[in-house]
This record gives structure tokens, sequence and C-alpha cells, in this order.
């Protein structure tokens, strides 16, 4: 019994050194197959005779995926980003810029939750420090800050929309659920005041400092561009808090008619409209008549 085990062994020792080898079992020896793969190699595709016709095209049962890892390659392998789990990154309609008459918008094609971190980081690496955050309604305002606080580039163009160099500016962003479904509106509106004034001037309701409010979107949809090609976020925060009603609800008149309500001024309900109409694929609009709110 110990002269097997002694020829057990010495047959393993082969096997870690050739790379087949045979074991001892209670029934005998058997071969040891768990290193077959390693003398494995490539053969020709099978190739049916030329007088065969009317069967099946034979494919690969395994095929071999295309980014297959190559054993050639050197050097330290980097471990990609994982991709967001709603949509995907990088693509190019993530966001874009919406007008109707004076009014700017960013378009997100993402849910608030997922709008919210971008845009808030946006205004924080140009310098704005946040004064006030309020994630269920989805708005959050900076302080009162002069130009030359700001980041260098920004700062000299927003002095030169200004109506005084000498002045002090503040922000507050607005993200709203879109009308079509997981999608935000942006909107971004400034106040300036006189430097080292005590005024607290309210945020008008819509854009008056229409130059700022301009330059700001304009900025926030290309730092929001840049993000969606890197991968996007979410925060946890406003998704769990975001408590705003949904904005398109269905109804019928007193004749019976359908009746489309969207919880939106008219600018951006003619827009959102327009867009759905376009997207939809099913309708030409042969016609449009803005002061009638007809298409």
């Amino acid at each position: 019994m110990k002269r097997l085990a002694g020829l057990s062994a010495l047959a393993l020792i082969i096997s870690s050194t050739s790379g087949c080898g045979w074991l001892w079992g209670e029934d005998g020896y058997f071969r040891d197959r768990g290193s077959d793969y390693l003398q494995a190699h490539s053969t020709a595709p099978m190739q049916l005779p030329s007088d065969v016709s009317g069967v099946k095209r034979l494919d690969p049962l395994l095929p071999i995926p295309r980014n297959v890892a190559d054993d050639n390659v050197s050097g330290e392998y980097e471990v990609p980003r994982p991709q967001p789990l709603t949509g995907g990154a990088g693509q190019a309609n993530d966001y874009s810029l919406q007008r109707s008459g004076s009014s700017r918008w960013v378009l997100a094609q993402h849910a608030p939750a997922e709008v919210w971190p971008v845009a808030r980081q946006f205004f924080e690496d140009n310098g704005f420090r946040i004064a006030q955050e309020r994630p269920q309604t989805g708005e959050f305002s900076t302080t009162w800050q002069r130009f030359d606080e700001l980041s260098a580039s920004l700062g000299q163009r927003l002095a030169s929309t200004a109506s005084s160099n000498d002045s002090e500016v503040r922000v507050r962003v607005r993200m709203e659920p879109g009308v079509q479904r997981n999608t935000s509106e942006v909107y971004v509106v400034t106040v300036e005041r006189p430097a080292g004034s005590s005024a607290e001037p309210d945020f008008p309701s819509s854009s008056t400092n229409t130059g700022a409010d301009a330059l700001l979107v304009d900025e926030l949809l290309a730092s929001m561009n840049r993000s969606a090609e890197k991968g996007g976020s979410v925060s946890l925060l406003a998704e769990r808090d975001f408590d705003v009603p949904n904005r398109v609800s269905l109804s019928e008149d007193g004749s019976g008619n359908p009746v489309l309500n969207v919880g939106a001024d008219l600018d951006r309900a003619w827009s959102s409209v327009g867009r759905a109409l376009e997207q939809g694929g099913q309708w030409r609009v042969e016609d449009i008549n803005r002061s009638l709110g007809l298409y």
C-alpha cells in the first residue's frame, strides 16, 4: 500500500511538470484531463460539401467575442468605468437647448434625480457658493458674489453682460420634470445688485437678465454634455425627496372629447407638444399658428 501511495505521488509530480498525468482512484489509475484545454488549438470551420443545398448555414455554437482579451497585450490593464443603469453614457441628445421667445432652458433626457448633481457640480466648479438647497422642489440658489470671485473665464464673460462691473450676482437653478416621462427641464435666472449693497431683490418668475441667463444656460449645457460622455450619477437625496406632481394628465371636456392637460406655461407647452409631434413619427405638421396655439 505504501508503494502505491508513492507511485501516486510520483504521478502527481509528473502531471505538474508535463501538463498531463495520471491520478490514482479506488478503481485504479485514470487520466487527469484538467489541463487539456492548454493543448487546444484552432481548426478550420466545418465546410459542407458543394453538392449539399437547402441546409441551414452552420454557425458556431460558441462564437468568440470580438472584445476577447489578447494574451499578447502588455502593460497595466485599466478597468473600464461601469455604465449608468439608465439610458447610457455619451448620447448626443442627452441634453439639448430649448428656446421659446426670450426664454432658454436645458432639456435633459434624464429624471431630475440624475440632473441635480450634474447641474450643482457645474456651479461649484465655477466658484459659486451654494446658499440654499431644496431637493424636494428641484431648486438651489447661490450666495451674492462679485464676478472676480468666480472662475476667471466665466466671471469675465458674466461681467460683460452686467449693467455695471461693480456688481454682485446671485443665481437660482430650478429643475422640473419634463412633459415626457423621465425628462427634466433646467431653468437658470440671475439677479444683480450693487457690490456691498444689503438689498435683497427677489428672483423673477422668468428670465429678465437675458444676457447673463443665456450665458449660464449655454455653459451649463456644455458641461452636462461633457458629463454625459463620462457617465452620469444620481442624487439619492433628490430621488427620495423630489415631490412635484405629474405635469401631464388626461381628462375629458363637457362633450366627452379627450383633453391633455399640461402643467406648464404656453411657451413650454407649445415647445413640448411640437417636439412630441416631431419625435412621434406618425404625424406630419402642415400648418402652425403660434398666436392661436394651433398645430
